[in-house]
């Protein structure tokens, strides 16, 4: 859980700090007001980038050396911890607790997070890719070990990819990434099925009527060994330069009511399909892990009429989670009806209580 939160020279925002509530939060402003750079430096804290930009220079406010987000973490009851972001051009630095660390993996450990915003649509109707790092995230917060596996996954795809170019033998290769490969497919499959009960009971509440099936693809032909398509795609794979099946491939299938969900349902449909997907994921996180996730939620509510405006915070007010919500107008926010909403007014880069 976010306590406490201090930003310097980040885009429009000097110096601003805010002190969230333990559930719901509601940041209120303009367009341009800073809104979605505090959801930014939040995002910096969990993952040490911005979801955004991968330039510093765009991170850091004009004429100035370097961007700072400071926060303290911890549940309630439990004893707050800092935890430190410093982007600089070519460079970042990582702390917590005080001590510097090497990978922003440590940060995903510590503060599980989860970004909801209008291009979340893309888990529905987008590239495979998109669909996979869902996968990988709620995997990464079930199964211990996993980031160990996926690195090595990684690292033999890239030696693989290597052999193919330069001709030399695959088969230390092929075994490697078909080892690493095949332990991903089964852990991304038993996620999803554990997570499927939840999923079927975020869609019941956002879309009525619409029954969800998923079935995993781990990115090989099914009845086969990864090991054994690896040997016999080897030309195939020469002449392309790249290994072309594998869990680097890897996808779900969404089905709504039997049909492809991504044919069958409307445009308004579809986003209410994805951001339940990630809301279940929340869920599921909260039930089955340690620390549950911090959810962020940019400027969705003008995307959403006042049913699923509706359905929405009944869900929040439900969620055992802290989230941060973006609106331009206050009344977007007026179905909120839980107790303990922190409301903000965010203007030219400042944070008021509200």
């Amino acid at each position: 859980m976010l306590r406490r939160l201090e930003i310097s020279q980040l885009r429009n925002i000097e110096q601003a700090e805010l002190v969230p509530a333990a559930h719901l939060n509601c940041l209120v402003g303009a367009n341009g007001s800073g809104k979605t750079s505090i959801l930014e430096a939040i995002h910096l804290v969990g993952r040490g980038r911005s979801f955004k930009t991968t330039r510093a220079s765009e991170l850091i406010r004009f004429d100035q050396a370097q961007a700072t987000v400071s926060a303290r973490l911890g549940d309630e009851g439990a004893a707050a911890f800092p935890v430190g972001v410093r982007v600089a051009r070519g460079e970042r630095e990582i702390r917590i607790r005080g001590q510097r660390v090497a990978s922003s993996a440590e940060l995903l450990v510590i503060f599980p997070l989860l970004l909801i915003q209008p291009s979340s649509v893309e888990l529905v109707d987008g590239a495979p890719r998109v669909r996979r790092q869902f996968l990988d995230w709620g995997v990464f917060h079930v199964e211990h070990g996993y980031l160990d596996v996926w690195r090595r996954h990684v690292k033999a795809l890239g030696q693989r990819n290597a052999a193919l170019r330069s001709g030399a033998d695959l088969e230390p290769w092929d075994q490697a990434l078909a080892h690493y490969g095949t332990i991903l497919a089964e852990a991304r499959a038993r996620y999803l099925l554990r997570l499927q009960p939840a999923i079927k009971a975020a869609v019941s509440h956002f879309l009525p009527g619409i029954d969800v099936g998923l079935r995993a693809m781990a990115g090989w032909a099914d009845g086969r060994t990864l090991l054994d398509v690896l040997r016999e795609e080897r030309d195939k794979d020469r002449q392309f330069g790249y290994t072309q099946s594998g869990a680097h491939k890897a996808d779900f299938v969404l089905a709504a009511n039997g049909r492809a969900a991504r044919r069958f349902l409307s445009r308004g449909q579809t986003k209410m399909l994805a951001y339940a997907l990630l809301l279940a994921q929340a869920g599921f996180l909260a039930e089955n892990a340690a620390d549950p996730a911090c959810v962020m939620i940019d400027d969705l509510p003008s995307e959403l009429d006042p049913i699923n405006r509706g359905r929405l915070w009944d869900y929040l007010a439900s969620l055992r989670a802290q989230c941060f919500i973006t609106a331009v107008d206050r009344q977007e926010l007026d179905a909120a009806r839980a107790e303990d909403v922190g409301m903000f007014h965010v203007e030219h880069g400042c944070v008021v209580p509200r």
